[in-house]
């Protein structure tokens, strides 16, 4: 599976990716499969990153296993479930 988004400096020779997402949603409504772009905060510092939802059975109340496209991405497997308060917006468009 291709990224979906692609950044400065990335190897294939695309663009810059820009997305619009809208800030004001219902987090109930977020569904499997919806974009949502996420805000993570690591040791090493905070990054905003684009990421896909998924199910699982185990995730407690209020919070979501997101998944990166890619198999070996920084995501869910990596530090869990996010809290519903950081997701900053669910992504509608990608140009």
């Amino acid at each position: 599976m291709e990224p979906l988004i692609h950044a400065k400096g990335s190897h294939n020779g695309q663009h810059d990716s820009h997305v619009l997402y809208i800030k004001k949603y219902n987090s109930t409504s977020l569904q499997p499969g919806n974009l949502v772009y996420v805000n993570i905060t690591t040791p090493f510092g905070h990054y905003n990153i684009i990421r896909m939802v998924e199910q699982h059975n185990d995730t407690p109340s209020g919070y979501y296993y997101i998944i990166s496209s890619n198999h070996n991405g920084f995501d869910s497997k990596a530090f869990g479930p996010v809290p519903a308060s950081d997701i900053l917006g669910k992504v509608i468009f990608i140009f």
